[in-house]
């Protein structure tokens, strides 16, 4: 189940992004986000086939959780950075439209700037537990909670990072629903 799941995530996330380059358009910063959208499905598609492969045969099954884990977590915080781009994309272009129009110039930069900056973020937070900061190597101490494998702490900041960037997406989409709904 999780090889297929893995494969029909896969699959259509490819066919956008070969689309997306094929159009030649990747110069716009809609593009752009679209692109990092699909980037982060495929890494929860990747996610879903390491499970399978890596689950058979492996003897330490702690390691195989921390990774499986790793990168899911990396795919649910960047594609909920990736849809929250992309959301404050069409808030600004719909609610202040000068200010859209006039910088157009600078929008790739401040696109790919946003996209490298919270990949990075996301990606050293995600696998922090598969390298080190977890319950399995870490020196537990009685004021430790741990859930699973995963520090307390650990669970929190992800939770909270991934409740913001929901919280501005509903946010900047009611936004862009108003302004529309007046026009």
């Amino acid at each position: 189940i999780f090889l297929l799941m893995g494969l029909l995530i896969i699959i259509p996330n490819a066919v956008v992004l070969l689309g997306i380059i094929g159009t030649r358009k990747l110069r716009r910063p809609i593009y752009f986000f679209l692109a990092n959208l699909a980037m982060a499905d495929l890494f929860a598609g990747i996610g879903f086939v390491y499970r399978t492969v890596e689950d058979v045969g492996h003897n330490v099954m702690y390691e195989v959780i921390l990774n499986y884990f790793s990168f899911i977590i990396l795919a649910q915080m960047t594609s909920a950075s990736a849809l929250s781009l992309l959301s404050v994309n069409s808030y600004v272009g719909v609610r202040h439209p000068i200010y859209f129009h006039v910088h157009a110039h600078s929008a790739e930069l401040r696109a790919v700037v946003a996209m490298t900056v919270s990949w990075i973020v996301f990606s050293l937070l995600a696998f922090s537990p598969s390298m080190g900061w977890n319950c399995v190597h870490m020196q537990t101490l009685a004021t430790s909670i741990c859930i699973g494998y995963y520090p307390l702490a650990f669970v929190i900041l992800g939770a909270s990072i991934v409740l913001l960037l929901c919280i501005v997406m509903m946010f900047t989409n009611i936004s862009v629903f108003v302004a529309i709904r007046q026009r």
